[in-house]
This record gives C-alpha cells, sequence and structure tokens, in this order.
C-alpha cells in the first residue's frame, strides 16, 4: 500500500496519474482506478488521464486500434485492462481480478455499515490472486481520524515528502508556518492587501546559516513591495 495523505491542491492526483502512466508503459497490468462517484472518474478520465496518454507517445501507441475498446471508463490497453468505477456502488467495485488499485478522494467513498464493510475493503480483495505482487496507490485528503484516509496513512511508515533549498541545498519538510510575507499588507479593517501578500509572500529556510529572502542577515523576509 502507498498512501498520499494531504490537503486538497497540492499534486496528490497527479501522483496517480504518474503511477498509472507507470503501470501502462513500464508494466502492464490489469487496473482499476476508483474514484468517489463515477461522475468524477469520468471527469479525471476527459480532463486528466485521457490527454495525458494522448500527448504521450509512450502511452498513446499502446493505445487499442479498435475505437470501441476505448471508452471514458474504460481502455483495453494490450496486456493492461484499465476501468474507472465510482466508490460508493458495491456493484461497481465487484468485478474481475486486477494487480493494481489506484484510489482517488478515498474519505469520499462509502463507510463500513452493519452488513457491509467499507468500499475500500472490498476495492482490496480485488487484487488477492496477485498475493506480493499486487499494489493499491490511496489517495485522499483526511476529515475524520476515523475515516479510511487517515487509518491508512497511520498504519504504515509515514514518510514526509522533503524539497530541496535552491540557495543553500538543505533537505527539509515544507511547511505552510514558513511561509512569510509583509505584516503591512493587512489593512486597517484586519483583511488582507491580497495582491501585497501574494507579491511578498517568501519561504523561510529552516537552515539557519541560509540567507535566501534574507537581505539583512536576520531569517525574517525582506520585503521589497
Amino acid at each position: 500500500d502507498i498512501v498520499f495523505i494531504g490537503p486538497t491542491r497540492i499534486g496528490k492526483t497527479i501522483l496517480l496519474r504518474l503511477g498509472f502512466a507507470w503501470s501502462v508503459a513500464g508494466d502492464p497490468a490489469p487496473t482499476l482506478w476508483v474514484d468517489a462517484t463515477e461522475d468524477s472518474a469520468k471527469r479525471v478520465s476527459k480532463k486528466e488521464l485521457q490527454p495525458m496518454i494522448d500527448y504521450n507517445g509512450c502511452l498513446r501507441e499502446r493505445l487499442p486500434k479498435n475505437r470501441h475498446n476505448r471508452t471514458d471508463l474504460g481502455i483495453l490497453f494490450p496486456g493492461a485492462a484499465f476501468n474507472m468505477v465510482g466508490g460508493n456502488s458495491d456493484a461497481q467495485v465487484a468485478g474481475d481480478t486486477v494487480k493494481r488499485i489506484f484510489a482517488n478522494e478515498i474519505d469520499k467513498w462509502r463507510a463500513a455499515t452493519e452488513e457491509e464493510a467499507e468500499i475500500a475493503e472490498l476495492v482490496r480483495h480485488r487484487t488477492e490472486s496477485f498475493e506480493s505482487e499486487r499494489k493499491h496507490f490511496w489517495s485522499g485528503t483526511p476529515t475524520l481520524e476515523e475515516r479510511t484516509g487517515w487509518r491508512y496513512f497511520l498504519r504504515g511508515d509515514q514518510r514526509k515528502w522533503f524539497c530541496i533549498c535552491p540557495r543553500c541545498g538543505t533537505a527539509q519538510q515544507l511547511l505552510w508556518e514558513n511561509v512569510k510575507w509583509n505584516p503591512e499588507a493587512k489593512l486597517p479593517g484586519g483583511r488582507w492587501d491580497l495582491n501585497r501578500v501574494k507579491a511578498s509572500a517568501r519561504y523561510s529556510c529552516i537552515n539557519a546559516e541560509c540567507l535566501a529572502h534574507d537581505p539583512d542577515g536576520t531569517r525574517e523576509c525582506g520585503w521589497t513591495d
């Protein structure tokens, strides 16, 4: 299991798309993409997956010659049947065995009921025949501790993503609290001048010796607006 957990708009779906591209071009295998709903799966297909396939030669050359084998919710790649379903229907997630699962917005899937396990566990059963070769990519923005995304994250080794400061080379986790902007951008009524905030926003490196955005050597952002 690989679990991508974080706030919205930070690229979790992009990571799923990259995994999907590798699955098609690098190691073809039966694959299932499960989204919040069937409609959201169609949107991802139309706006993200299909344009990526059409643009990238490695993926485009693997498209089936028969156009009937390519729909918004399924593509019959050579050796790698790919299908997309919604995560709120037991009937949709039931089906043939697959080797990989790409799971988007898992906290929006149906939770467990008195009669049925949660959809995520039903989806997981689709890969059992592949034993040690199966792979699940889970992605979501956790809202409650008891929901699927956060529980899956706590099961793992909870790795964090680090970036490299372009000025000093220090590896560090990106934290919102280290984003600084000119405090004078706050207006008298308490609201912010967003244009001034945007113009002055800087990231403060954790390295005490780094002078990035710190022309005065104070480790405070230098305002130039």
